[in-house]
């Protein structure tokens, strides 16, 4: 009975051991977050907590004699090692070799410093003096503009509209921000400073994923610049609609290591620690080398043979996304001025991953007509899509209601 009862004790105060030390050591790191940008100064006061609580616990533990402090020091300073080391080979980063260059996306991109401070790479397609033009905003947050959207408004513009995409603040050949600079508000503000470097009075908006909640959010801020949005698979307003649902699209996404969760969780507690543990160019390494997955997702798992072979390319702006990503996600999109409207409409795709919940919110919210587009995902391209969104456009200049529906694309 007694090495039951010490063995029990023994695995109890094991157990203890390591409930308190890690709690002891994730505290002094996230002090160590918080009070530093090194990330040396995280990991240290880490280690320095863990070894701390595992003597003292230790003591307490064990009051006999055959456990003085000459014994409790060297025990825990052992444990401590074991998991630091396990902790390193854990989250050390493994970053993958980076894409050498931006793919050639079909188009020339002029470079603007906006009043801002943002250096953003935009391209003019079609006649620039038709009015009111069409300005295309990419997905993401942390993206940018795609060979196929050039395509799109490359159709746009034969369909008698002049189109510019940008490259958003940080991604594709667009200039990075501090980390700190990356918010909503900024977005809004660059593509409001673009408009003025346009020299446009109104604009139309299409808006892909991220790219809708950024067209709507700057609705918010300027009613009067807009005209009508056409909304392909708009990002949620919501964050209670932030959810996913994979069971029709083409791929989970999108994998996160151990090294990437940490950086992400760095940043919420300082973005400078982070950068000091995975610099800018290795985490959009290893964004750009999940591309093909992020693709295989935005598509119906019945037309993946549609999906283009995969060519890796430079261009995601990881911290920006989580920088963004971190601030729609806790709080949910302001209120649109009251008993103003524009025309709106969007397009989604049957397999889209995002709830249709999402979608729905720009009904309730704006009025937004929603159109269901059979037998594509979240990635509304298809070659037959350009000239429907290109009548929608139309039907909304001229105040006639889009489509009821949307046929699906030839197979």
């Amino acid at each position: 009975m007694q090495r039951l009862g010490d063995a029990v004790r023994f695995f109890v105060g094991a157990v203890l051991v390591l409930l308190v030390t890690t709690a002891a050591g994730l505290g002094g790191a996230v002090a160590g977050a918080k009070g530093t940008e090194r990330v040396l100064g995280v990991l240290g006061l880490g280690v320095l907590l863990h070894l701390l609580s595992g003597v003292l616990l230790l003591r307490l533990l064990y009051r006999r004699r055959e456990y003085p402090w000459r014994r409790a020091i060297p025990i825990a300073l052992g444990w401590t090692a074991v998991v630091t080391a396990a902790a390193l080979a854990t989250f050390w980063p493994q970053p993958p070799v980076a894409p050498p260059t931006l793919l050639d996306r079909g188009a020339p991109f002029a470079r603007v410093r906006l009043p801002t401070g943002s250096e953003i790479a935009f391209a003019q397609i079609g006649d620039a003096t038709l009015r009111p033009r069409i300005v295309f905003l990419h997905g993401g947050p942390g993206g940018f503009v795609r060979a196929s959207d050039v395509e799109l408004a490359r159709s746009l513009a034969a369909s008698g509209f002049s189109v510019v995409l940008y490259d958003q603040a940080g991604g594709g050949a667009s200039a990075p921000l501090p980390v700190r600079d990356y918010t909503v508000a900024r977005h809004v503000a660059d593509l409001e400073a673009l408009r003025a470097h346009l020299g446009d009075e109104r604009v139309a908006l299409v808006g892909q994923s991220w790219g809708a909640r950024l067209a709507y959010e700057y609705f918010v801020a300027h009613p009067e610049r807009v005209t009508r949005m056409v909304l392909l698979s708009p990002g949620p307003l919501r964050a209670a609609h932030a959810s996913f649902d994979v069971s029709r699209a083409g791929g989970r996404g999108p994998s996160f290591p151990p090294y990437v969760l940490l950086a992400f969780v760095l940043f919420q507690l300082s973005p400078e620690s982070a950068l000091d543990y995975m610099p800018r160019d290795e985490l959009d390494a290893y964004a750009a080398s999940q591309l093909e997955a992020a693709s295989r997702r935005a598509v119906c798992r019945s037309t993946l043979d549609r999906l283009r072979p995969f060519e890796p390319t430079r261009g995601a702006d990881a911290y920006g996304m989580i920088a963004i990503r971190t601030q729609i996600g806790n709080a949910d999109a302001p209120a649109p001025p009251a008993n103003v409207r524009v025309p709106s409409v969007v397009l989604r795709g049957e397999c889209d991953y995002l709830v249709r919940a999402a979608a729905q919110d720009y009904a309730d919210v704006i009025g937004a007509r929603v159109v269901d587009v059979p037998g594509v995902g979240h990635q509304l391209w298809f070659p037959e899509l350009a000239p429907i969104v290109a009548r929608i456009v139309e039907a909304l200049r001229e105040g006639a209601p889009p489509p009821p529906q949307v046929p699906a694309p030839a197979r």
